[in-house]
């Protein structure tokens, strides 16, 4: 009788595990999309039944952690977006990117965002976003793949990213305390085709922008990661 109860015990705690794991894995792969996903997609991505991948999505749905669209689709809901902006006000640190964006001449009205790197990923902790459209729309929990290749232009002193569509990035990093503390950064995105003096002047108004965080919040930064 003992046994059974013991080998009952571990069985629960098993499927205890299991469900953590597939949950994590499930609003991993929800939060590395641009777009909501669809439960096909999912089940197939992450080679679950989709019947499990309906139960969790739908449970999650219910807490607001995931959010459905009207076409069936999930994306990360309220809830999770919540969940990570705590973890940044409780520092300051979104009340001190916002006043200084917003109170730059050069970056109000452009999209900023801070980033963490994350595993193999890029986390995007907080957003303020600018006036004009973008083929990509950042959003805090968004986890976006990194090549892990960063390369600094000499002249501006910051990282220039031209992409495909036109869009330019400018991305600077955030200097840390502790040299063990993963890396993060703050991002400026412009829209399609960016002349290049407006490039240099985004350059120096977002050096300056990091180099104001590192000083009043950047120390910060290893206790969110915690």
């Amino acid at each position: 009788m003992v046994t059974a109860t013991t080998n009952n015990g571990t069985l629960a705690s098993q499927d205890r595990v299991t469900a953590a794991h597939k949950i994590a894995r499930l609003t991993d792969e929800i939060a590395s999309s641009q777009d909501a996903r669809s439960l096909t997609d999912l089940a197939r991505t992450l080679s679950f039944p989709k019947s499990t991948v309906g139960d969790l999505c739908s449970s999650l749905a219910e807490q607001s952690l995931l959010q459905r669209v009207a076409d069936g689709r999930y994306k990360l809901g309220v809830r999770f977006v919540e969940l990570i902006d705590e973890l940044v006000k409780e520092k300051g640190l979104v009340q001190l990117l916002a006043a200084q964006v917003r109170g730059s001449i050069i970056l109000s009205g452009l999209t900023v965002f801070l980033s963490m790197a994350h595993d193999d990923a890029d986390l995007i902790l907080e957003v303020i976003h600018g006036a004009d459209p973008l083929p990509l729309t950042p959003y805090p929990g968004l986890r976006s793949t990194s090549d892990g290749v960063r390369e600094t232009n000499p002249e501006l002193g910051v990282t220039v990213a031209e992409h495909a569509d036109g869009m330019t990035v400018v991305e600077s990093p955030i200097s840390r305390g502790a040299a063990t503390a993963p890396p993060v950064w703050v991002t400026a995105m412009l829209p399609r085709n960016a002349p290049s003096a407006s490039v240099r002047e985004v350059s120096t108004a977002l050096l300056r922008l990091a180099t104001t965080l590192s000083v009043h919040g950047g120390a910060t930064f290893g206790e969110v990661a915690q």
